[in-house]
């Protein structure tokens, strides 16, 4: 099965190449999400310049739990052309519960100053997800939200 997904990806990758964009992979499940050793196993695997992850930082709790979140910013930081911030609090039934960036345990400070300071070049953007979280059915009111 892996084989198999990595040729398409190989595929989907050669057209990004050969039509000069950039392709970016999402962290936030599938094989390649499930751990920082997959993700990278799966970058390098694909073997294109024009392939890039789109890390979400906040993910790893929910598909990845235990992933540390600083390690898991430094070791695909080099890869990373998207950062889409989140924050994350884990109760202690053992769910996670939403709130506002920098608040938590996705050490989205540390990372933001981290960015800055190396002069990333790339994409931020920020969805706290607080009222909505529309991938666990749970839609807010579209005004306020």
């Amino acid at each position: 099965m892996r084989k198999r997904s990595n040729k398409k990806d190989e595929r989907i990758a050669k057209i990004a190449d050969d039509r000069d964009v950039i392709l970016v992979y999402e962290n936030c499940s599938g094989w390649g999400g499930l751990s920082i050793k997959n993700m990278l196993k799966f970058y390098q695997d694909v073997n294109s310049p024009n392939f890039k992850i789109f890390m979400i930082q906040g993910m790893f709790f929910i598909p990845n739990k235990g992933v540390d979140p600083w390690e898991f910013f430094t070791k695909v930081k080099p890869y990373t052309e998207y950062v889409y911030i989140k924050d994350y609090k884990t109760l202690e039934n053992g769910k996670e519960k939403a709130k506002y960036p920098g608040e938590e345990e996705a050490k989205v400070k540390e990372v933001s100053k981290n960015l800055k300071k190396s002069g990333y070049n790339g994409f931020i953007s920020i969805g706290p997800h607080l009222a909505s979280v529309v991938n666990e059915g749970k839609v807010g009111d579209p005004e306020i939200t």
